[in-house]
């Protein structure tokens, strides 16, 4: 199995580079580190699709799923970050099930349709990990309160007014690496650190990870409110 995964892992990158399309090289770099392993050896259950006359292997579906995702979150969130693939791994490791499951779509993003679907996707898991952590943290709920979102109504509406939001934060917060809490969640820094911690208790450590969301996310909350009005003179 393994093998059949580093055989995988060398095809994905020989198209990325040997492609005419300009990839970014940041997949590259997330696939040769092993980032994405957890979806790579079901790529082969996708379907080929063909466009007309044009025929598109699941490979490069996958690889244009991730590349137009990884290219609109860099766009929208991390223009003016250092920390730009530190964020991507981690955000990647944060939201594994809902990635798994845009990145094996049947979709072919130069179709209209198919974009359109693609884009729905994406939106919701950018705001999937601050739609999670609402659950535990007052300050996001007063934040969706203040700005009329209600997170009991799942729709694209609201999707795209908290992607909205988490955009205007990371502006306010220009080059600062706490932005990476907008993008992971408390139960997967919580699980991942009973794995490291296999003598703690599961509710001491979700109590700690809980107060260190809390306090990056007042930091975080504190720079919005201080600068949001001048977000008017961000292009």
């Amino acid at each position: 199995m393994q093998n059949n995964l580093n055989t995988k892992k060398q095809s994905l990158k020989n198209l990325i580079l040997n492609s005419d399309k300009d990839y970014d090289l940041v997949i590259y770099r997330l696939i040769d580190k092993g980032s994405l392993d957890f979806v790579i050896p079901e790529i082969d259950h996708k379907n080929s699709k063909n466009i007309g006359k044009v025929f598109i292997s699941p490979e490069e579906q996958f690889i244009s799923l991730l590349d137009r995702l990884i290219r609109l979150f860099k766009n929208l969130f991390l223009r003016e970050t250092l920390h730009q693939e530190l964020i991507l791994t981690d955000f990647i490791n944060s939201n594994e099930p809902e990635l798994k499951e845009y990145l094996l779509l049947n979709l072919n993003i130069n179709n209209h349709d198919d974009s359109k679907v693609a884009l729905q996707y994406i939106y919701k898991i950018f705001t999937n990990s601050i739609r999670k952590n609402a659950k535990y943290l007052q300050s996001i709920q007063e934040l969706f309160t203040k700005n009329k979102i209600d997170l009991t109504e799942n729709n694209l509406n609201q999707i795209v007014k908290i992607e909205q939001i988490i955009s205007d934060i990371t502006k306010c917060n220009n080059n600062d690496y706490n932005i990476l809490y907008l993008f992971i969640n408390i139960d997967y820094v919580t699980n991942k650190k009973q794995t490291d911690l296999k003598d703690q208790n599961i509710k001491d450590i979700r109590k700690s990870v809980i107060e260190d969301f809390a306090k990056k996310y007042d930091i975080l909350l504190h720079y919005y409110e201080k600068r949001k009005n001048y977000l008017k003179y961000i292009h």
